[in-house]
């Protein structure tokens, strides 16, 4: 994106609004680089295989990513029930998020596709490295010219740079059943119930052991 200025003055002291009253500086343009995440949902177990019906939201910081579809307007907003939802397409997987900065992002999975477990949050990392101060581009050089590299693009290990403002991350699902998280409820039904049993083999062999002496 190009972003021009230019300053309008004066050093008359009865200006007016006559326009040989007034001087235009040079114009400066800056070029204000955003970039594309394109991403690709597909099977852990055969990568071929993509998977659509997974919903995610974009959040960086405490805010999450907002677009207007008409505008293309990108804003960040306090809830996540305002923030724009993303769902992998049919037959390929995939869906797109523009209009992003450099930054640190993570990439939240808030639906699984059916039959698939949902994934942990992913982090993405997007910086650039630029080849010359960004106001060296003209009209005769394309603004691509000033990037060198992407560097450090992170998600899931999954992920490749390009050199034209858009990254690509392919993000993995694995169905089956999942074990408990350490330290999660899970864990703590199965200690609750190893100690029921424990406790109730205890009194088993005491209650046999009273009435064999009995005997």
């Amino acid at each position: 994106n190009t972003n021009k200025s230019k300053l309008t003055y004066t050093n008359s002291p009865n200006a007016t609004d006559e326009h040989d009253s007034t001087k235009d500086t040079p114009e400066d343009t800056v070029i204000v680089f955003t970039y594309e995440l394109d991403v690709t949902k597909v099977d852990g177990a055969d990568t071929a295989t993509k998977l659509e019906g997974a919903e995610f939201v974009l959040k960086k910081g405490d805010k999450f990513y907002s677009v207007n579809e008409t505008t293309k307007a990108v804003s960040w907003v306090d809830s996540q029930a305002a923030a724009t939802v993303f769902t992998s397409a049919a037959t390929t997987g995939e869906f797109k998020i523009e209009g992003i900065d450099e930054g640190t992002y993570s990439l939240v999975e808030t639906k699984a596709p059916t039959g698939y477990n949902q994934i942990d949050p992913i982090s993405i990392v997007i910086s650039a490295d630029y080849i010359s101060d960004r106001r060296a581009w003209n009209d005769e050089t394309p603004a691509s010219a000033l990037l060198k590299t992407y560097i450090d693009v992170a998600a899931a290990g999954k992920t490749e740079s390009a050199t034209v403002g858009i990254l690509t991350a392919q993000v993995e699902n694995n169905k089956g059943a999942t074990l408990p998280e350490t330290g999660g409820i899970g864990t703590t039904i199965f200690y609750v119930a190893g100690s029921i049993l424990v406790l109730a083999a205890a009194i088993l062999l005491i209650t046999k052991r009273r009435m064999g002496a009995g005997e």
